[in-house]
């Protein structure tokens, strides 16, 4: 069944919500202190060990950066269902607010003027 115009607005909205928190985490993390210098260390059997950045605001390698969805680091980490998860929360939130919205318009255009 196709969503209707609201439907995909409220979705629209709570995805750009994600990203929008997603990305003042990363750059956050990226500019503080910790978070610029914390590393996660590979062990790889047949080449020397590597120190992967830990938060990268561009996308550049790092586990969690500004890229996420390309980045092929977000297997190793929950992060598909913190992005389920906080979407059903901001889908829920946003479509409160819209019926908010349409309650006051509805007792506006009740009243007399």
């Amino acid at each position: 069944m196709e969503k209707s115009f609201l439907e995909k607005r409220i979705a629209q909205k709570a995805e750009k919500r994600f990203e929008k928190e997603w990305n003042e985490f990363i750059k956050f993390n990226s500019n503080n202190l910790i978070g610029k210098n914390i590393r996660i260390k590979q062990k790889y059997k047949d080449s020397e060990d590597k120190e992967i950045n830990v938060f990268n605001f561009g996308c550049n390698w790092a586990f969690f950066n500004g890229e996420q969805e390309r980045n092929n680091q977000k297997e190793l980490s929950n992060y598909e269902d913190v992005k389920k998860t906080l979407i059903e929360k901001f889908t829920g939130e946003e479509t409160e607010i819209l019926l908010n919205k349409m309650e006051e318009l509805k007792y506006l255009m009740n009243t007399e003027c």
